[in-house]
Formats: C-alpha cells, structure tokens, sequence
C-alpha cells in the first residue's frame, strides 16, 4: 500500500527495490537484518499513516462509533446481563442480552456493514449502559420485557418460542386412565406443554420410573397386558395431573447471583415469568411474601418470556421452590415509553 506496482513482495525483490544488500539470504539473522532496514525505508515514506492504522486494527478505538469513549468500552463487563444503546440524547436505540455483555457489543461493531440500516445504526450510538442479571435465563427474561416496555427503534420483533407439543389424559375402552403426547389444540387443555415431543417423551419416562406407572400407560414402549386395578390406577394418574399442574403453578427458580454473596430468584405463575430480584445468600426465602418482597423487578408476561422459561426448564435441571398459597399477586408493572429499571439497590445500571 505504501510502494505500489511492484511485480513481486518478497523479501529479495524489496531488498533490490530498497538497495538492501542481504549478505547472506535466507539465513535468520540476515533475513531479520534486511527487513528492519525496509522498514525503517517504508515509515519514512508511509506519508497517509498506512502503518499505524494497520497497528490500530486490533484497538477498539478503530472500530468503536466516533461518539463512543474508549472508556465506556473498556469498563464494561463479561458478565450476563441486559445491555442498552443509546443515541446522544440518552433515547434507546437497541436493547439486546448476553451471558458476556463485553463480548456481545463489540460484535455488533466489528461485523460488516451490509445494510443501510446498520450503518444509520452505528452513527447513531453515542453511549450504552447494562443492567447485570446474574444469569443468562434472568437476562432473557428481562430483555423480552425491557424491548415490550420501550420498543426500541432497532430492535426487530422478538423471536417466539412456541409450546407446540402437550401431554393429554383420555380414557381407554378398558377403562384406564392413560396419557398421550399430541399436537396443541385450541379449547383443549394440556396437562403439560413442551416445545418438542422429546422433550414431552423425556418427561414422561421421568414420570414412569418415579412413580412406578407402567410405560404402556403413557404411550411409550412396553407389554401392553396390564394387569392393575383400574380403579386404583386412575386415582393415581388423577392425584398425579393435578399435582404436575400445581407445580406449574407458583414457583421460583433460584440461581447465582451477580456476585458470589448473592442468589438470583425468579417468580413463576402457570409458567410465566412475573417478577425477579436478588437476595442475600443466608436470607431465608420461605413464603410467598418474602417472595414477592424479592422480586422488586416485575416482568410483563408474554408468549415469548414463558416459551424461554419452558425451553430453560426443559434443558436445564435448577433448583426450584414450589408455592401452594400464593394468592398474593405480583402484578407485572411499566411505562411504554420510559425504561423500567431505576438504580437501586438491587440493581447496578451504568
């Protein structure tokens, strides 16, 4: 780029170009020798500053949008969390998550720049800030809600999670209570849904060995000459739907925290998301009062939060508090047009 139209870049035809004198080519010293003294020929003609721009490449200072600090960057963590964008007025521009906060904005600044609308975007930022979450699953959480209370102007519609599959109980010509895994159907009640049938399969192998029910009566594989006393047998598999459905009920989902001193709780109800918080690692949580003194955070519920949590719950084994009186509710709250995080203490916004 500095000494253009040259037929050949090796390092024998620059030394005769440069008038280098190699004494003995190809030998390491010698080769180190002569390429010190291009070098030094080549900075004293790189008038455009080709060299110290292709030194920069690495520095987030040549990739950064003008109106962003070094500093902003550099101060960011990699940690989970929920991460904003902001023009020079301070309004949202986009609102994205990542379990490396650090790491997920500088990829939207390093990739190319195809389109039009990406480029407008990258002139626009001027600033950004996060919001910690501890966990990957409370930054999903908290991203589907924070995009449905500001609705950024670059953020596209959010990625739904569909609950295609359900376990449904139906009685048999013999009489027995059995369960099946179908298809979702309007006006039919599912006793559980899953976004997959393996997942549906998965869990009623669960169900079976825990609870010592024979396969066949869950349409999996197996002899199908049963001999159980019907009467019995459907007792059982009634108690049973009706407690997978109250466990479905009011939960919460505990896990790390922001920082090793603490623990990250989610709120459940009928398998959406309601509120979050964090709380001291030997804070006792024993009721859903306390529960809802935790969850100062509250979420808006919607088809995508409660497909994560599902999807979440499917993959994941975590450590889970069930709730039967939870008759207080905490009703998920926000402004559409301001952001809801406000800095507090159980909350870090930069």
């Amino acid at each position: 780029r500095i000494v253009t139209g040259l037929k050949s870049y090796s390092l024998s035809n620059l030394c005769r170009h440069f008038h280098v004198v190699n004494q003995s080519a190809h030998r390491a010293m010698a080769d180190v020798e002569a390429t010190l003294d291009i070098f030094q020929q080549l900075i004293k003609l790189d008038q455009k500053g080709i060299i110290q721009d292709a030194i920069k490449k690495g520095n987030p200072e040549s990739w950064l949008p003008h109106q962003v600090t070094l500093n902003q960057y550099e101060s960011l963590p990699e940690e989970p969390g929920v991460y904003y964008f902001r023009d020079a007025k301070g309004a949202i521009l986009y609102i994205g998550m990542s379990k490396n906060i650090k790491s997920r904005i500088k990829q939207h600044f390093t990739g190319k720049l195809e389109s039009q609308r990406r480029q407008n975007f990258l002139t626009q930022v001027a600033s950004f800030d996060h919001v910690l979450t501890g966990t990957e699953l409370v930054a999903r959480i908290f991203e589907d809600h924070e995009i449905r209370m500001n609705w950024p102007p670059y953020n596209y519609a959010q990625k739904q999670i569909n609950l295609h599959y359900g376990i449904y109980s139906y009685l048999d010509q013999s009489g027995y209570l059995r369960w099946c895994i179908q298809k979702v159907r309007k006006g039919s009640k599912a006793i559980k849904k899953f976004t997959n049938g393996v997942a549906a399969r998965d869990f009623l192998f669960k169900i079976a060995r825990e609870e010592s029910i024979h396969h066949a009566f869950f349409g999996l594989p197996g002899p199908n000459d049963l001999k159980v006393e019907s009467k019995e047998h459907n007792s059982k598999m009634t108690s049973l739907a009706e407690k997978i459905e109250n466990e479905d009920g009011a939960f919460v989902i505990i896990d790390k925290g922001r920082h090793h001193q603490e623990r990250s709780i989610i709120a459940f109800k009928n398998m959406a998301p309601i509120g979050f918080g964090f709380l001291d690692r030997e804070e006792p949580l024993e009721t859903w009062m306390d529960v809802m003194a935790c969850c100062s955070q509250k979420v808006t519920s919607s088809a995508t939060s409660i497909g994560i949590s599902v999807s979440y719950l499917e993959k994941s084994n975590p450590f889970i508090l069930s709730f039967d009186d939870a008759s207080d509710p905490i009703e998920p709250v926000g402004n559409k047009n301001q952001p809801s995080v406000e800095v507090g203490e159980n909350f870090r916004l930069f």
